[in-house]
Formats: C-alpha cells, structure tokens, sequence
C-alpha cells in the first residue's frame, strides 16, 4: 500500500508539473541546455524510483525509512562494500574498458561500425571479433560467484 501511495503522489506531482510555465520553458530549450536538462530529469526520475522501491521492497515502514536514512547517510567505511568490493567486478569493469579502448584504437577516429569495416578482412581482426566476447563472455562466468542467490521478488506474490 505505502508503494502505490508513493507511486500516487509522484504521478500528482509529475501531472502537477507538466502544467506549469517553467516547464513549459523548459521543454522549448535546445542544444547543450536541452541535454543537461533530459539528464538531470533522468536523474530525478531514477532516484524517485528508487525511493519507491523502498516502500514496494521492504514490508514494514520503519524498515523502509530505515532504509531512506541509509540511501542519504554517507559512511566512508562503506564506500568500497557489497558489490563494489568485488575484485572480479573491477577486473571485468577493467577488460570492458580495454575493449572499448582497442575499438577506438581500431576505428583510429572513425565512427567504429566503419573501422570495424575496414578492418574486418585482416586474420588479427577476425580473431579478435570472435575472441574479444568470448573471452570476456568466459571470463565473467569464472567470476561469477558460486552459491546460492536471492529468490526472485515476484514470486513472493
């Protein structure tokens, strides 16, 4: 219940906005200002979801502010935990970058559909295009974290 109220009253708010003049301004912008103006509504949209999913996650409402609490709070002994303390994580963050970084090495400046076109012919490349994937494909199933996992959250319902 409390995640359809959230759910409720951003849809009023976001109904509520769309009838002003700011946004109405705000809509006509072009160029860089238009840009930074979609990212910081995707930001907002993407924290209000979060903040609700709070209230459709947990059951209870002092579990749920509790939770708020910890999403505004900032412990710096915890900034490198979970997830993110992860040394497989970071390596395969670290492989993704360097094939992002050899596919622009490879476009040499181009749009890289086109250097990829280019260079598609050559043995190196051919082994690269299969073996790239696959290698990081592999890579990340040897990282993968073995045990159990968290059961799905529908099937709660």
């Amino acid at each position: 219940m409390l995640w359809g109220g959230v759910h409720g009253a951003f849809l009023i708010v976001n109904l509520a906005w769309a009838r002003t003049a700011l946004q109405r301004r705000l809509a006509s912008l072009v160029g860089p200002r238009q840009t930074m103006w979609a990212l910081l509504r995707m930001l907002l949209t993407f924290n209000a979801v979060c903040v609700a999913w709070a209230f459709f996650r947990l059951t209870r409402l002092p579990d749920a502010l509790a939770c708020l609490k910890k999403i505004i709070s900032f412990d710096a002994s915890r900034a490198f935990a979970g997830g993110s303390a992860d040394w497989a994580l970071w390596l395969l963050l670290g492989a993704y970058a360097m094939a992002v970084l050899g596919g622009v090495v490879v476009a040499r400046g181009r749009p890289l559909c086109e250097g990829l076109a280019l260079a598609r012919g050559t043995p190196f490349m051919k082994g690269l295009l299969w073996g790239a994937p696959i290698g990081l494909l592999a890579l990340a199933f040897l990282l993968a974290p073995a045990g159990s996992t968290a059961p799905f959250i529908y099937f709660q319902f």
